[in-house]
């Protein structure tokens, strides 16, 4: 079974992508799609971009060591900005590529 299409090509409206050193290294069609943007608009660009707040990223990365010290997932609601400015309220999910190896970046779904 091949899962990259569960990333690719979700039929059930879920945002992917992966973040490492706070810079997007890969996101899905349904979460361009929802910000109004294309991949290669957003591959390598600063994920604090796509969020309303700059502020409100920096106290989820704050928080993400210890919420992953205790649980294996973060997740709270939060609101992306689309390409228009406008808000995107999400519901946002945050998890290790590698549990034990953090350096390896991170792994988020969005659900609006």
């Amino acid at each position: 079974m091949d899962l990259s299409s569960l990333f690719y090509n979700p039929e059930f409206g879920i945002g992917f992508g992966i973040f490492q050193d706070n810079r997007l290294s890969s996101i899905n069609q349904t979460l361009c799609d929802d910000l109004g943007y294309t991949a290669s608009e957003l591959i390598g660009e600063d994920i604090r971009n796509i969020f309303l707040s700059p502020e409100n990223f920096q106290q989820i990365l704050d928080d993400l060591p210890r919420v992953l010290q205790e649980q294996r997932y973060f997740e709270t609601e939060t609101r992306f900005k689309g390409k228009n400015g406008e808000p995107l309220p999400v519901w946002l999910r945050i998890a290790r590529l590698e549990e034990t190896q953090p350096e390896k970046g991170y792994f988020f779904t969005a659900q609006n």
